[in-house]
Parts: structure tokens; sequence; C-alpha cells
């Protein structure tokens, strides 16, 4: 495994460790609701480039222990329905549903990926990226991360989440 994979796998591993502390700390006295939004893309296009994984079985296996804590409301996207603008919709259904108080747990399983930095953010000039279904593994200079969620676009909503949750700190 090379140094890219095992850094992408280890930050998106610590993502989802510090989800489930911030719904831990959160959920005894304040949780009205225990919502969840899994992505699992194990078999990617063979035109992107990616090969499989078992990220619908990681899916399988959250939901399972998330089932366990309680969690009432627990959405999944698998492969094909993991777009990005599956992604942002099911974010925004998720937005839409809570309240102060609640648990939010958002977990991916799938590839992760540097991708140039377009807007002049980023001091290494690479963006991090979920790779979501249909996003290529080579780079081309025309492409415009339709297919990639960044990372300061996942920030970007996991923040107004916080805000709309409450939340008086953030891990990340």
């Amino acid at each position: 495994m090379n140094f890219t994979k095992e850094y992408l796998r280890k930050a998106l591993m610590t993502l989802v460790a510090m989800s489930l502390l911030m719904a831990g700390l959160n959920s005894e006295a304040y949780a009205s609701q225990k919502r969840a939004l899994l992505i699992g893309i194990g078999n990617y296009p063979a035109e992107s480039g990616w090969g499989p994984t078992n990220s619908v079985n990681d899916v399988k296996a959250m939901k399972s222990s998330l089932r366990l804590q309680d969690f009432s409301d627990t959405r999944e996207l698998l492969d094909e329905k993991a777009t990005k603008q599956g992604v942002i919709n099911e974010l925004n259904k998720l937005y839409s549903a809570c309240q102060a108080g609640d648990v939010v747990v958002f977990y991916y399983s799938g590839h992760g990926q540097f991708v140039q930095d377009q807007n002049g953010d980023e001091f290494d000039r690479f963006d991090e990226a979920l790779v979501l279904y249909g996003a290529p593994r080579s780079y081309d200079p025309v492409y415009q991360n339709e297919h990639h969620l960044l990372d300061e676009e996942l920030s970007k909503i996991m923040n107004q989440m916080r805000l709309k949750l409450r939340i008086r700190f953030w891990l990340a």
C-alpha cells in the first residue's frame, strides 16, 4: 500500500472515529434523535479505473453497530447511488431533518484521493477528496471534480450541521 492510500485510509478512519466520539459525547444528555448517513462504494464503474473494495460490507457492519446504539434514522447510499449529487442531496435531507441535540454520524467507506487544488487554498496544492461513484482515478486537466466530494465541500456541510445541532466544539 503506498503512502497516499495509507494516509487517506487513516484520515477517513479518524473522521469516522471522531464522528462516533462526538455522537457518544452528546448522546446521553441531549439527543432526541440518532441519525446516520452511511455511504459505501465497493463497485466503481470499470471506466473509472478504481478497483473493487469491501465497502458495502463495512456499511452493513456500521449499520448493525448503530442499530445496537438505538439509531432510528439510518440512511444508506451504496455503489451507483453514491454519486456526488446523491450524497449532497442526502446530506441536505439529513440537515433538514435534524434538530438541536440530535446525534448525527456520517460514515464513508470507499476510495479517497488527492486532487489538484483549484482555488488556491491548499498549502500543498492538493485537496483531499472522497471518491464517489463515477469519479475518475486518472488526472485530467479538463475535469472539474464533478464526481469527487472535496474536503472543503464536506467541511462546509458539516459545519452547518454542527451549528444546527448546537455542538459547542469541533473535533476536526
